[in-house]
Parts: structure tokens; C-alpha cells; sequence
């Protein structure tokens, strides 16, 4: 019977209506059987139908024909939540299976809806749904006799430029979780404050670290966690990010040169976070000049106020005094004004925990701190205005 359905050219195609719409070579693989191991090895990689391997990180369709073939029976409902180019429903469809696509990516959606143009004799039943694979909210319980998926690569392979691969939607989500996390976030501030390398026990087998020669990473990291924490932010959390992570979200190395730690953009204005374990003379000679180039960039970029906010475990008053004038001149010599306020990280991390105890964890706590910090700026100079700005955040922290 299966050799029946194989043909070629136009005159097969007349011949039998068992397909029809696309052109293919064949429908089922030459001289297959069902594996009869616990290791399962394929020559060739297989193309009936409309299978092709051009699809990064895609299975061979002799694997899904195998489980299908195995382990449900015709009319059966199979689910493929990892789609891609859609290998498993291609197979669902062949084996008169009924079967659900879902696919977080629009271009493996379109991809599969293209492979699916062909027609076969009992026709069953194949959906296709662009969604998360972590939440299927529109499957009822118990419809679904075989989940037959082959999951992505985690960060390895990446389906799309457009940020909607699985990864980046998990990332999302551990943003969303960061303001239920506002106080290991906080502990983690205390450790780089401490610096000195040992280890924290916050309870339910969360133990934190802070490798001192890995502070640097882990402070651009901690920062970016606690914008994520107060939320609403316009741009996504890889987006706001200059730094790497792993896929436990964890810091890899520090942000490269020519941008900033970090930005994060919100309705009406932006703010440019920059940071560095640097505590001494040099500190100014680091990071006083790329800091202001990145704000005035910013500037430049948005028609909305930007600000620049520094965070060191201690300011130098040099760094200060650069950031208190605030000049920078951009490429057809305008002077430009920008707004940059300094802090300590320990000054930072009192005032995160203190809008949170508060309950007042919001973009406008920050701006209004950074207001009056700036404004503070008036009248002193670089030591005093240090000064002033903790002066300012012990105030806040003990209304």
C-alpha cells in the first residue's frame, strides 16, 4: 500500500489524487522499519515528502515517524510545542494523525504552514498556533495522546533575529520575577559592598556568592536586576543588558567598550546605568569620558530626557567633579548639558530596599532621588556634593 504512494512528475499526480498542491519526490522513506533498539542510527537523514534539513537544529523525520508509529495510533492527537519547520506534524499528517504545532517564532510558523501544502487521503486534522511552549493555556487536559518535540538549544542556536526565540521569552519571564527577588537582589549588593568573597545563606538552600575577581560582572549584573525588579520598562531585559549571561541568567564577563553597562528606556524618559569596582584616582580616567559619551549619545538618540546614573563601591571625587560640570561637546562642537549623578553602591542599595519595604518600588522613586541629588550639585563642589547625595538618600530612607 505505502508503495502505491509514491510518484513522480505530472503524469503520477493524475494518476493518484492521494496528493496534491506541491511537487514531492515521495511521501514515505525507501525501505523503512520500525527501529527495534534502544539506539536508533539513520544513514541518510531523510527528505520524503516535504522534509528538507535546512532548518537549524531540526530532527530527522525517521525519529518522529518512529515514535508515532509506536506509541499512537491513527486519529490520535499529537502535540510538537517545540515546532520549527515542522518535522513531527509533516510525519503527524502522513501517519493520519490529528496534531497541534505551537511555535513562539512567526517565521517557523510560516515555514511549517508552507511544509503542510500538500494534501493526503483522510486529510486529519492539523493546527498550528503561535505561543509559548510555557503556557498552553488553549489545550484542554487530557486531549493530547503523544507529545513527540524535539526542544531547542537553549543559547546554543538561535531561530530568529527578531528576539522572539525561546530563550529570550524565558528571559522575559525571569524579569518578571525580579520584583518578587528585590531582596536577594539587595544581599547581592551587600556582598559586592563587602567584596571579600565569602558567601551568604539566605534560607531555603539559597546560598549566594560573589567571586571577587568576578565583582565587576556581578555588579553590572546585580544593577540591570534591580531596574528589572522596578519594572516597566519599554525595552526588553536583553535589550537593556551589555553584559552576557548563561542560561541561569548568570553573569559572563563584563559589558564591552563602546556602549553602556546598560539602558533602560521607559515611557518618558531613559536612563543610562553605568558602574565599575574602580575605587581610586583612575577611576576618572576610566570612566569619565566613556560615560559622558554615552549619555550625550543617548541624548542625541531620544527625544526624551536621559539620565546617567554611576554607581561605584566608592566615588572618587575627581569622577565627581567631571560628572558635576557635565559638558560634552558632540561632533559639531555643541555644547551639551547632561545630568549624571554619582552614587555609592551602598547609597544605591539602602534607597532599592527602602522603595521596597515602602512599597513605592517604581521609575518615579529613582528620578526624583536623582533629581535632588542633581540639584544638590548647585553651589558645591566635588567632595561636598558626595556628600550631599548620601545626605539626601539617609533622609529618604528614614521618612
Amino acid at each position: 500500500m505505502e508503495a502505491a504512494l509514491f510518484w513522480h512528475g505530472a503524469r503520477s499526480l493524475q494518476q493518484n489524487n492521494t496528493l496534491r498542491r506541491k511537487c514531492l519526490i515521495g511521501i514515505t522513506p525507501d525501505f523503512f522499519s520500525l527501529e527495534q533498539t534502544s539506539i536508533w542510527s539513520f544513514p541518510q537523514r531523510g527528505a520524503w515528502a516535504t522534509h528538507r534539513g535546512n532548518y537549524r537544529g531540526n530532527w530527522s523525520p525517521y525519529v518522529p515517524r518512529n515514535l508515532i508509529l509506536r506509541y499512537s495510533t491513527e486519529k490520535e492527537w499529537i502535540l510538537d510545542q517545540f515546532l520549527g519547520s515542522g518535522t513531527t506534524l509533516i510525519e503527524a499528517k502522513l501517519l493520519n494523525r490529528n496534531a497541534i504545532g505551537v511555535d513562539i517564532n512567526p517565521h517557523a510558523i510560516e515555514l511549517t504552514k508552507n511544509n503542510l501544502e500538500f494534501e493526503v487521503h483522510n486529510n486529519p486534522r492539523i493546527e498550528i498556533r503561535k505561543a509559548s511552549a510555557t503556557d498552553l493555556y488553549f489545550i484542554k487536559d487530557n486531549s493530547i495522546d503523544l507529545i513527540c518535540t524535539h526542544p531547542p538549544y537553549a543559547n546554543i542556536i538561535h531561530y530568529s533575529k527578531d528576539k522572539q526565540d525561546i530563550d529570550q521569552f524565558k528571559e522575559e519571564k525571569y524579569a518578571e520575577r525580579q520584583r518578587n527577588e528585590w531582596e536577594e537582589i539587595y544581599e547581592y549588593m551587600q556582598l559586592i559592598v563587602a567584596n571579600n568573597g565569602r558567601e551568604k545563606d539566605l534560607g531555603d538552600d539559597n546560598v549566594i556568592k560573589v567571586p571577587t575577581s568576578e565583582a565587576a560582572a556581578y555588579l553590572e549584573w546585580i544593577l540591570w536586576r534591580s531596574f528589572l525588579a522596578i519594572d516597566h520598562t519599554v525595552n526588553k531585559p536583553y535589550e537593556a543588558r551589555g553584559f552576557n549571561i548563561d542560561q541561569d541568567y548568570m553573569p559572563v564577563g563584563t559589558a564591552p567598550g563602546g556602549m553602556p553597562d546598560m539602558f533602560f528606556e521607559f515611557e518618558d524618559y531613559v536612563i543610562v546605568v553605568e558602574v565599575t569596582m574602580s575605587t581610586n584616582s583612575r577611576q576618572e580616567a576610566m570612566e569619565g569620558e566613556p560615560v559622558r559619551r554615552h549619555v550625550a549619545d543617548y541624548v542625541e538618540r531620544y527625544n526624551k530626557p536621559v539620565y546617567g546614573i554611576f554607581v561605584a563601591n566608592k566615588i572618587d571625587s575627581n569622577t565627581a567633579e567631571t560628572f558635576r560640570i557635565g559638558v560634552w561637546y558632540n561632533k559639531n562642537d555643541e555644547k551639551m548639558a547632561l545630568k549624571i549623578v554619582p552614587y555609592t553602591l551602598k547609597d544605591y542599595a539602602e534607597y532599592f530596599r527602602n522603595i521596597f519595604r515602602k512599597n513605592i518600588a517604581k521609575p518615579e522613586s529613582v528620578i526624583t532621588l536623582f533629581e535632588e541629588c542633581f540639584k544638590a550639585k548647585e553651589g558645591r563642589e566635588a567632595p561636598s556634593w558626595k556628600q550631599e547625595i548620601s545626605n539626601i538618600v539617609l533622609s529618604r530612607c528614614s521618612e
